[in-house]
């Protein structure tokens, strides 16, 4: 049995042999990544004997993904921004090659994060359509250890937005004489807006009152004015 040890070339730094045991241990240091090639000699009284070792130092690289990434409500085909945090645990660096979104999600890095640093990625969320969207995101790269997904969700909702214009400024008429213009009522969002009814002051009236107007749409109504006495007639519609 040996008796003694010990080693022709450099261990990797950090570790250390122990001569009567014959063994290597410690905590290998970051500056010592690579790969030693070492000769163990283990001797006794009759002789020497040695073998040839190959010891492999490698860093990790660990990564951790982090964020609020649940956005909640979004108007279809707005944007909204939160922002993804990818962190690296390691002693290496760490390579992200990409990053992968569910529909309706997206953001852009790639790079090289380094030992104990974070990247902050902006992710945005851009409903195309009402209802919910989610899934994970997934983070490649080289890490040798972590978790490389988080999830992201969020909703589409359509948005309704009225806008009316028109000249509606009559100037003077004869009592009971009646005279047209036209109230245009648009829709500029994202899905159907519903008119439930149009109140007129005394003196105006119009032809249509309720329906649907489609998103990007405008209706034309005919605002009536008949003066039913002389004197001023105005108000708001």
């Amino acid at each position: 049995n040996p008796t003694s040890f010990s080693i022709n070339g450099t261990l990797p730094a950090g570790l250390t042999l122990n001569s009567t045991s014959g063994l290597i241990s410690g905590t290998p240091l970051a500056a010592g990544a690579g790969t030693a090639n070492v000769t163990l000699v283990a001797g006794n009284s009759g002789g020497n004997g040695t073998a040839s070792l190959a010891i492999t130092i490698s860093h990790t690289r660990t990564i951790g993904l982090s964020g609020n990434l649940s956005f909640g409500n979004a108007t279809v085909n707005s944007t909204s921004n939160r922002t993804l945090s990818i962190a690296n645990t390691g002693t290496g660096n760490l390579t992200i090659t990409g990053i992968n979104y569910p529909q309706g999600f997206s953001g852009n890095f790639s790079g090289t994060i380094a030992p104990g640093a974070t990247q902050n990625v902006t992710v945005a969320f851009r409903p195309s359509g009402a209802g919910g969207f989610g899934g994970n995101i997934a983070v490649n790269s080289d890490s040798t250890s972590g978790t490389s997904t988080i999830a992201a969700s969020g909703t589409g909702i359509h948005s309704r937005i009225m806008g009316l214009s028109g000249n509606l400024s009559f100037g003077t008429l004869t009592v009971n004489q009646p005279a047209n213009r036209t109230l245009s009522i648009s829709n500029t969002g994202t899905g159907p807006l519903s008119i439930t009814g149009i109140n007129y002051p005394t003196g105006f009236s119009g032809n249509w009152s309720a329906g649907t107007i489609n998103a990007t749409a405008t209706r034309n109504v005919t605002v009536l004015f008949r003066p039913t006495s002389e004197g001023p007639f105005n108000g708001t519609i």
